[in-house]
C-alpha cells in the first residue's frame, strides 16, 4: 500500500511548470502580436503606424477619431484590405 507521503507534490517542480507555462503563453503572445503587426505594417504608410492602428481600435469598436495633421486616415480601399487581412490571420478571434 502507498503511502501519503508518495503523493506529495514537490513545490520546485510545480513552480518549474507554471514557470514553463506562463513562458509558453508569454511566447505564443508575442507570436500573435508579430502575425498582427505584420499584417497591419503593410499599410503604414507615410503617417507611421498611428493610422493602421487607429482603424484596428476601429474595427474593435472604439473609435478614436480622425488622426491629427499631417497624419491621414486610412482609405477606404485600405481599410477593407486590413481587416480582410486580420480576419484571414484569426486576429478577430484572439481578441473576443
Amino acid at each position: 500500500m502507498e503511502t501519503a507521503h508518495e503523493y506529495q507534490v514537490n513545490a520546485p517542480d510545480v513552480h518549474l511548470f507554471c514557470s514553463l507555462t506562463l513562458v509558453s503563453l508569454a511566447s505564443l503572445f508575442q507570436y500573435k502580436l508579430m502575425v498582427m503587426t505584420s499584417a497591419r505594417s503593410k499599410y503604414v504608410g507615410n503617417s507611421g503606424p498611428f493610422t493602421a492602428t487607429r482603424a484596428v481600435m476601429a474595427m474593435l469598436g472604439v473609435d478614436l477619431g480622425p488622426p491629427r495633421l499631417p497624419f491621414q486616415q486610412l482609405s477606404a480601399q485600405d481599410y477593407t484590405a486590413l481587416e480582410s487581412d486580420l480576419k484571414s490571420i484569426g486576429f478577430f478571434d484572439w481578441v473576443k
